[in-house]
């Protein structure tokens, strides 16, 4: 599909004729983001009705894991049900696990109801990433993934106050419930949105073993947070990591159907030095995310409500740096992607050394900043992986960054909660172990961002060596 280089301006996602697309990939993100937000927000409640508080943490990583599988899943259901109904099977599934949840009398059917939508979550986001990349431009594209970065801070305002309403109302099957009604109308909006271009392929030979390996790999890296004992947390992220090097290895060996591009983590390629990036810059939001609220709890004596809004200052400044950065001409884009790093590394590092000898405020300002950082850099890292994938592979790369910043994600908690317990903090809370924790967890967390701005060194090189062949 041709698109017009003069469709610059944020009214061109609502014009000639992508106002559809744009609701449709926006309704699709909402239902991923307001999930997180509430459903974190209800488990206490939900623990207390159902029991069984030793899954707490397994719901999240059930989800996870899912969803990384699904977004891997996603060329695969596109290739054979089309893009028009591959679209309207992730909502179904979506819509499935849901219910399913919203019903729940036990945890165990609640976990099955987490892995179901997870698995539908990773299709929607990883098919978002698709139709971007096909109806967009790319000026267009950065204002789109800003435009996503929005929901995301916009669901981490509202989820908390949609979650704890059911939750005072004690009814938290209701915040399940709550996103049935969206979850149809994107169904509807898949149907009208996405056009029937794409060829049915029923002859897949379904990567099964790539797939499985690269499950378990996730599972096993997301069980350190339920193992006591640091000897087993460390035996299950090495074979975690193992189970994901050979997913990867096979696949590149295929000949079949691919889950990631031939060379997905090769620095001689653009691509690879790309999802390097992805996963560096992935890691930081959640050390930050998971860590911070406790400290402003513990070290400063909050409110949970108030320390979990100080802890989405993150999201809020990230949206806010991917608004910023939208019109970037090709050179301060290059700036942005090693200065948005490179923010986000002095502001942590800060953070660090800062915890109970500063104010709780000056802490708040360098979440903010450090998410400032990652919202200036990320959606040029989407846009620039779109534009330099290889020929033949703009399709699969598109679809894979989705699983690709879930493996960040994933390596990121499995790593700062090893930290943490080694640490510490798996023996008692306090505050002077929650200082000594979090100011480990953080040096862990600012090691990405600072390996982040020199893979933005090598990018750029990539990016400058393509246009020079191409000119």
């Amino acid at each position: 599909m041709q698109i017009e280089s003069t469709e610059t301006h944020w009214i061109h996602l609502f014009k000639n004729g992508k106002s559809i697309y744009t609701i449709t990939i926006l309704i699709g993100i909402s239902l991923h983001a307001m999930d997180a937000f509430i459903i974190s927000t209800l488990m206490p409640t939900i623990i207390y009705d159902l029991g069984n508080i030793e899954f707490y943490s397994w719901v999240l990583m059930v989800y996870m894991t899912s969803s990384i599988i699904g977004s891997s899943c996603a060329e695969i259901v596109r290739n054979f049900f089309g893009s028009r109904n591959g679209y309207f099977f992730a909502g179904l599934i979506f819509l499935t696990g849901t219910l399913i949840s919203g019903l729940s009398f036990s945890m165990y059917f609640l976990l099955i109801g987490r892995l179901i939508s997870g698995f539908g979550a990773g299709l929607i986001v990883a098919q978002n990433t698709s139709l971007i990349r096909e109806f967009f431009s790319d000026k267009l594209r950065i204002k789109m993934i800003a435009l996503l970065s929005s929901i995301w801070g916009l669901a981490a305002l509202t989820g908390p106050l949609i979650g704890g309403f059911f939750a005072e109302i004690n009814f938290w099957r209701g915040g399940f419930l709550f996103a049935l009604p969206l979850i149809i109308i994107f169904m509807i909006t898949a149907l009208k949105a996405i056009p029937k271009h794409k060829k049915l392929n029923k002859k897949i030979n379904f990567p099964f073993f790539r797939i499985v390996y690269l499950g378990l790999g996730v599972f096993l890296i997301g069980c350190t947070a339920i193992f006591n004992s640091i000897i087993v947390q460390l035996v299950a992220i090495i074979l975690g990591l193992s189970l994901l090097y050979l997913s990867i290895t096979l696949d590149t060996k295929s000949k079949t159907i691919d889950l990631f591009p031939k060379k997905p983590f090769s620095l001689n390629s653009a691509t690879g030095t790309a999802y390097w990036y992805f996963i560096m810059i992935s890691i930081l939001p959640v050390a930050i995310g998971i860590y911070m609220p406790l400290t402003y709890q513990v070290v400063y004596g909050m409110s949970p409500i108030f320390a979990g809004y100080l802890g989405a200052l993150l999201a809020v400044f990230w949206t806010l740096g991917a608004g910023i950065s939208t019109n970037f001409s090709i050179r301060n884009q290059k700036f942005a992607l090693v200065f948005g790093p490179l923010l986000s590394f002095i502001s942590v590092i800060l953070i660090s050394f800062s915890i109970g000898n500063i104010s709780w405020i000056y802490i708040a300002i360098l979440t903010a900043l450090s998410g400032s950082g990652i919202g200036l850099c990320m959606g040029h890292l989407v846009n620039w992986t779109m534009v330099l994938s290889q020929k033949g592979e703009e399709s699969v790369t598109a679809s894979s960054i989705h699983t690709v910043r879930s493996l960040g994600i994933s390596l990121g908690a499995a790593g700062s909660g090893l930290i943490a317990n080694m640490s510490g903090l798996k023996d008692k809370i306090d505050p002077s172990i929650v200082i000594k924790s979090v100011h480990y967890v953080e040096l862990f967390a600012a090691l990405a961002p600072a390996i982040a701005v020199m893979l933005g060194y090598i990018l750029i090189y990539h990016r400058n060596k393509i246009e020079k062949n191409f000119l």
